[in-house]
């Protein structure tokens, strides 16, 4: 437990004074745990890189590569086209890079558009959003009446097979 209490060793820069990659920040946290016999904590440490990275670059690279989970790597491969002979590992870090510069609209068109739409939808009228939500009442009124419709004209149908049955006798 004393892994716990005792916080690792994290002396802020390397021998010659260049900060921490977010992933070496990442294996030496999990390298405690694993001396503690505890397992690794992959996602956590690697958001806490991540975040020190942001605010204090000094201390550790924002843009050096960092873990990322399935959900992250599953995004890169649907907004990103691999090309033919690059090593994974290699096209996810580029992507990431691409990502994390600084106008993310500008890079990738589906996140551009996605920008777009946030966009708009924060600024959004109220006057639109009341015809919308308008528009959704009157189509679903209008199903509630079809299928009343509907069963109207079933039993329509009904009494007069009835009738038609009745006058046949």
């Amino acid at each position: 437990m004393s892994a716990l209490r005792d916080p690792p060793s994290l002396v802020p820069y390397k021998s010659g004074g260049k900060p921490f990659s977010q992933k070496e920040i990442t294996d030496r946290c999990n390298q405690r745990n694993i001396d503690a016999g505890m397992r690794r904590w992959n996602f956590p440490y690697a958001q806490m890189g991540a975040d020190i990275a942001t605010y204090h670059p000094h201390l550790i690279d924002p843009n050096s590569s960092l873990y990322c989970g399935n959900n992250a790597v599953q995004a890169i491969e649907q907004m990103f086209r691999k090309p033919k002979g690059m090593d994974k590992i290699e096209f996810h870090d580029r992507a990431l890079k691409d990502l994390t510069a600084t106008n993310v609209a500008s890079k990738a068109k589906n996140v551009k558009q996605v920008v777009k739409l946030f966009n708009y939808l924060a600024t959004r009228p109220a006057a639109e959003i009341e015809k919308d939500n308008k528009k959704k009442e009157e189509s679903e009124k209008r199903a509630i009446l079809e299928a009343k419709k509907a069963e109207l004209e079933a039993a329509q149908n009904e009494l007069q097979q009835q009738i038609y049955e009745l006058e046949t006798n």
